[in-house]
């Protein structure tokens, strides 16, 4: 199991004493429904976590982080958009067309 921490606008995966994932985030103001949103910007995963899930674990950090600040979630990483969109689970949270 990945050990996922919370910084300011991240969520990231240490090893070794250095960031070896993460997946930032702005406030985007309010969604077409009312409710303050998000946007993923960029998700990065080192060599040494490719290939066991450490992306979509850090997007689903994401969402369950957004689900308990009330929250809607866009992306603009392409990323992040895709796993987002893909993951029927995930729908609750989405944000089409964040408006500042």
């Amino acid at each position: 199991m990945l050990d996922i921490k919370k910084g300011e606008h991240e969520f990231y995966i240490e090893k070794n004493g250095e960031k070896a994932a993460f997946i930032q985030w702005d406030s985007e103001g309010k969604d077409k429904n009312g409710t303050k949103a998000i946007s993923i910007y960029h998700t990065e995963v080192g060599e040494s976590l490719k290939g066991q899930g450490a992306g979509k674990a850090l997007v689903e950090k994401v969402v369950n982080y957004a689900r308990e600040e009330k929250l809607s979630v866009g992306a603009t990483c392409s990323f992040a958009q895709k796993v987002l969109q893909e993951t029927s689970e995930f729908q609750d949270v989405l944000s089409e067309q964040p408006k500042h």
